[in-house]
């Protein structure tokens, strides 16, 4: 009954609007659901009347079938990537466009679905790593380079400076020979951050061990004298001074 109300519809919108209609509608076939669209347009007698509807119904459902298993992959690459700390993205040499994943929009900032200018990324980096990253893309678009790997700062709006480093690959179209770079973001504050605590602790060491080395010297000096004049044939008063300092 659904479906036939759906039809019905659909008939009665072309024959009073005499504009073409789309209409998808499932179908049981033995023991399995087809899928088809239907494109239903006016048809017209000698005098310009409306005498009836044209449907042409098509079986998408292989079509169907692939879009939803490639949607499934879509949806369990994205949750990979968001575990990851990481986002996809593709960078059109030609016209300067950028295509980014949700997660990668998320690492630099942006809203989910949003679509940030090349010019907009940049703003994103940190202005001590602009320069440098603006080097990193120019290798990146030569017609030599086919991988590219460079760290840079991001400015993020609300989680502060964030450090990312992005993996491309340089690829081709046989057909026009247009050049696309593809690749990955990955989230390596956490990285950096251990990074520079084992510099910090590194340099505490250093610090510590040369403050030691200097304290021993001065304790040692009066000893390391001391001593000396124990082996000499100094006055009393004298070997009494040296085993005062060495007590």
């Amino acid at each position: 009954d659904e479906l036939c109300t759906g039809w019905e519809q659909a008939l009665r919108r072309v024959l009073d609007s005499q504009q073409p209609e789309r209409i998808e509608f499932e179908f049981p076939d033995g023991g399995e659901v087809r899928h088809f669209e239907s494109h239903l347009s006016a048809v017209f007698d000698e005098s310009g009347a409306v005498a009836g509807v044209l449907s042409v119904a098509t079986d998408v459902t292989a079509q169907l079938r692939s879009k939803r298993a490639l949607e499934g992959i879509e949806r369990r690459l994205n949750d990979a990537l968001h575990a990851a700390s990481a986002g996809a993205w593709e960078w059109n040499l030609e016209t300067s466009r950028l295509t980014w994943s949700d997660g990668n929009l998320l690492l630099h900032g942006f809203d989910p679905g949003s679509r940030p200018t090349f010019d907009m990324w940049l703003e994103r980096i940190h202005p001590e790593d602009r320069a440098g990253v603006a080097e990193a893309l120019e290798r990146a678009a030569s017609a030599t380079l086919e991988q590219c790997r460079f760290e840079f700062r991001v400015l993020h709006p609300e989680r502060g400076v964030r450090w990312l480093v992005a993996l491309g690959r340089m690829e081709k179209a046989a057909r026009d020979d247009a050049r696309t770079v593809r690749g990955l973001t990955l989230d390596i504050t956490h990285r950096k951050e251990e990074l520079a605590a084992e510099e910090i602790a590194d340099r505490f060491k250093d610090e510590f061990i040369a403050t030691l080395s200097h304290e021993l010297r001065n304790a040692l000096a009066p000893i390391s004298n001391a001593a000396m004049v124990l082996g000499t044939n100094a006055a009393p008063e004298h070997m009494a001074t040296a085993h005062e300092i060495l007590r």
